[in-house]
């Protein structure tokens, strides 16, 4: 059977539970093989381990024009609680970097 059909046969309740039950390492392999079946001129590297703070995995994009970097923050688990505030933390720190003027 197909995959895209094997998926959407799938109730998204099933589904959710699906991508739930992976350990965040797995979720990043994962995440890698689907990005750079995505996008295969682009370099997908996993970064961190789940123990650590900052992006999961870096996605580059090349091309004439220079590098596009796009960091990735993987979590599990609900977005609530100490989840959120690890992603306000993240953000705040990516505002800061895009704000700030060099000297």
């Amino acid at each position: 059977m197909n995959l895209k059909i094997q998926a959407e046969s799938l109730t998204k309740d099933r589904r959710c539970q699906i991508i739930m039950d992976y350990n965040e390492t797995d979720l990043h392999a994962q995440l890698k093989e689907l990005f750079q079946t995505m996008q295969p001129n682009y370099t997908v590297e996993i970064t961190h381990g789940p123990q650590e703070l900052g992006k999961d995995l870096v996605i580059v994009k090349s091309d004439e024009f220079g590098n596009e970097i796009f960091g990735v923050v993987v979590k599990c688990g609900h977005i609530r609680g100490n989840t959120v505030g690890d992603v306000d933390i993240v953000k705040k720190r990516i505002d800061n970097v895009c704000t700030a003027t060099g000297n």
